[in-house]
């Protein structure tokens, strides 16, 4: 997907000392956390690249010089206008579960779900976690059943979101790795033509990335409370437009 995989910058991120039994940016003794804007661009350097060449007109620019022209114009808050404007200018129609019963959504959901694996745009493979068709029923989301695979396997945007020092301090060492979550994030257009971006939460067991929880936000609140609230978050991915 990008010159740099996810999986490479998340292993250089999770460096540990030899003696360490914990991965994670913000583990005491690994390597100190890389910035948001960092982990952006280094996940993002082909589509960076091409907006770049659109920007400079086709003028000749070397790479370095691409580098540092991107570099210098790339902040926290620009990077969070960047990934807003990608969900409200990519969105989907949903196609929305009809539900008749809860015995039959229970038989689609293990047609689409039981025993699946998934591949995701960065690398890593994804499947649904324990009870949760249970919990789709339970909190009234199985209009969002079909939404939940096309989120995974095409999100527009996935936000990381490591663990932060306390959490990390308080859990077993076997849950820690489960801390860090993957939040897959894909805009649709629902009934009266709403715009709302769909979510689906992910953490790491046994480096496959298991679904927890599947649930609809507005473009601003996903933003607000997902991406701007905690700058330690870090945008893996943002899905190209177009090539250059």
């Amino acid at each position: 997907m990008n010159s740099k995989e996810f999986e490479s910058i998340y292993k250089e991120c999770n460096t540990a000392a030899e003696s360490a039994c914990l991965e994670s940016p913000l583990d005491a003794t690994s390597k100190p956390p890389m910035l948001f804007e960092d982990i952006y661009f280094e996940c993002n350097l082909k589509p960076l690249f091409e907006q770049v060449l659109r920007e400079m007109n086709g003028q000749a620019i070397s790479a370095n010089a691409m580098t540092d022209y991107k570099r210098n114009n790339m902040s926290f808050d620009k990077i969070c206008d960047e990934i807003e404007k990608r969900l409200e200018q990519q969105p989907i129609p949903l196609q929305t579960y009809i539900l008749k019963d809860n015995e039959s959504f229970t038989e689609d959901y293990n047609n689409i779900y039981l025993n699946k694996i998934f591949n995701t745009p960065i690398g890593v493979k994804a499947k649904i976690g324990d009870n949760q068709a249970d919990k789709f029923i339970k909190r009234g989301r199985q209009s969002l059943l079909y939404a939940t695979k096309e989120v995974i396997e095409n999100p527009t945007v996935i936000i990381w979101d490591p663990p932060n020092q306390n959490a990390l301090q308080t859990a077993h060492q076997e849950k820690r790795k489960a801390l860090d979550t993957l939040i897959f994030a894909k805009s649709f257009i629902m009934k009266q033509k709403r715009l709302q971006v769909i979510n689906s939460v992910t953490i790491d067991r046994a480096n496959m990335r298991v679904i927890i929880n599947t649930f609809e936000r507005s473009v601003q609140d996903f933003m607000n409370k997902k991406v701007r609230k905690k700058q330690y978050k870090s945008c893996i991915y943002k899905k190209i437009e177009s090539s250059y």
